[in-house]
């Protein structure tokens, strides 16, 4: 059953915009009798007038980094990429050379640090549910686990 927007109904929106979410505001306007969406709250609100403008962003919920001295958000740290250690063994006569010579059933492991002519390990892969064969599943997984602990 559509929602009937009635003037107090209107009200509470405009008083709720500034500080709520439109998820938020569909939360609390909701009634046993009538169920309101997200959408229909922001439907509303435009044609009532309101706009993205009229709301006060808290901007230490939104960035947890903090502010600069002029106002700017802080961006986050640069995280460290984890690196595999490149192995003599890792390179073969099936190895596969370049992304476009790729199939499905290949390991997708770069052999090689070197990302404008990249070769790929290309043995066939034990589960397809991932993207490395089997001892290059170890690798990956192990050093991501090791990090992680």
């Amino acid at each position: 059953m559509p929602i009937i927007w009635t003037d107090e109904l209107k009200d509470r929106v405009r008083a709720l915009w500034p500080t709520h979410s439109c998820r938020e505001i569909a939360n609390t306007v909701s009634t046993p009798e009538y169920f309101v969406s997200r959408q229909s709250v922001s439907a509303l609100a435009f044609r009532i007038g309101l706009t993205a403008k009229d709301k006060t962003r808290d901007t230490s919920a939104a960035n947890p980094f903090g502010l600069l001295s002029d106002g700017r958000l802080k961006k986050p740290p640069i995280k460290e990429p984890i690196v595999t250690k490149f192995y003599a063994d890792d390179v073969s006569d099936t190895n596969v050379h370049g992304v476009d010579a790729l199939e499905s059933h290949h390991c997708r492991f770069m052999v090689n640090a070197d990302t404008a002519a990249p070769i790929f390990c290309g043995a066939r892969i034990s589960n397809y549910r991932f993207s490395w064969c089997q001892k290059h599943f170890e690798i990956c997984t192990l050093s991501r686990m090791e990090k992680a602990a």
